[in-house]
């Protein structure tokens, strides 16, 4: 059975109008799947040059026991940009390179992969932060009732990869109000200067300067 997806909207005539683009048919019997797993050797790909994610030291460790306690998850293989539409390879890794670095640390000589053929540098790049991006992020009430559920330990905030304060702030969230010896101001509150230059106003005991400014500034 096939199911019509509307695709996004796209440019007409130069002139900045828009129009509906032709729908994208898709087959929910047969989804069209791009890639497929397979185990390769660490040592044919590279870290991607413009890669902008960074881990924390202990994020790093937490994912080096994980490797080693859980091994390698398939649902983890590193995403490889093979070749480009020229058909120039380059093995260099979209998504996963601090997976790629701990498991070459930890002596691994393969792992697996799933590599894209006929891509663009353009769209590598745009699906390094794409992939980040959209992970999704954690509602922390929901994430608090789901950590209550699994039973707390003393290891269980390092083995998801939280240090201590950020678990600690998690699982009891302050109520403490903002300090309150800061008195409102008014947003019509008026100034007694005014800077001819840029406009800035405010108000206070006057240098020389100011009284000056002040003579000068528009009634």
């Amino acid at each position: 059975m096939n199911e019509t997806k509307a695709a996004p909207a796209v440019k007409k005539n130069g002139r900045g109008k828009t129009a509906p683009a032709p729908p994208v048919a898709i087959d929910a019997a047969a989804p069209r799947i791009t890639g497929k797993i397979e185990v390769a050797r660490l040592d044919r790909v590279r870290p991607n040059p413009w890669n902008p994610n960074r881990m924390t030291e202990h994020q790093v460790e937490s994912m080096r026991e994980g490797m080693k306690r859980e091994g390698w998850v398939a649902s983890y293989a590193l995403l490889v940009w093979r070749t480009d539409e020229k058909g120039a390879t380059h093995n260099l890794i979209i998504d996963g390179e601090h997976r790629w670095r701990i498991g070459s640390e930890l002596g691994l000589e393969k792992g697996p992969m799933v590599f894209l053929d006929g891509v663009t540098e353009k769209r590598a790049k745009e699906m390094t932060i794409e992939f980040d991006n959209k992970r999704g992020q954690f509602d922390e009430t929901a994430l608090r009732d789901l950590l209550k559920d699994i039973g707390l330990d003393d290891g269980l905030a390092f083995r998801l990869g939280f240090d201590e304060a950020t678990f600690a702030a998690l699982m009891e969230p302050s109520n403490v109000l903002p300090p309150g010896d800061f008195s409102e101001v008014s947003i019509d509150a008026t100034t007694d200067y005014r800077c001819p230059k840029c406009a800035y106003e405010w108000s206070g005991a006057p240098s020389a300067k100011s009284k000056t400014e002040k003579a000068r500034s528009p009634a």
